[in-house]
């Protein structure tokens, strides 16, 4: 569909380009402008200016901040939810200021496996499951799974059990 053809409204291309490079977002822009994100994104392209990509930026200055948050103790993933960005770029910003990541090795997140398998019995996905601990749907299965073959295990060795009065199987 063609955009509608009214006046060129007038926009200052050095300032635009100058305000961009400095950090501005599209949609910060637009109003400065009094114009859409369409026209500025017209507008930069024009000017030859390269596009960053879309989302909340954290600026490399900004690693302070995500260091500061995950030395308090927060996870990466809380990290990234609070701040807006993905776990690979709280990574890269820990690694830029010289941040080791906290190893999972060998720790296993609780997980109240009684209380996953009612969740299961009423009816809820793995998915929501996963969501509301804030793990992945493959670590709630393997848990299942793992509770699973631990009540067979006891199944088994209740069955291989004598009753009390009986003589013992050969």
């Amino acid at each position: 569909m063609p955009r509608p053809s009214g006046p060129r409204i007038e926009i200052n291309r050095r300032r635009l380009v100058r305000l961009y490079r400095k950090g501005h977002t599209l949609a910060e822009l637009a109003p400065m402008f009094e114009v859409s994100e369409a026209t500025i994104r017209r507008r930069l392209l024009a000017a030859k200016v390269k596009l960053r990509k879309s989302g909340r930026r954290v600026a490399p200055s900004d690693a302070r901040t995500v260091a500061a948050l995950y030395e308090s103790g927060r996870t990466m993933d809380q990290v990234a939810d609070v701040l807006g960005i993905s776990k690979a770029t709280v990574l890269r910003r820990l690694r830029s200021v010289g941040v080791p990541s906290r190893k999972q090795h060998g720790r296993r997140r609780f997980i109240d496996v009684e209380w996953c398998l009612e969740m299961r019995e009423q009816g809820h996905t793995l998915k929501e499951i996963a969501g509301w601990l804030g793990v992945s749907t493959a670590t709630v299965s393997q848990r299942l799974r793992e509770a699973r073959e631990q009540q067979a295990e006891a199944a088994d060795a209740g069955a291989a059990t004598p009753a009390e009065g009986e003589p013992p199987a050969d």
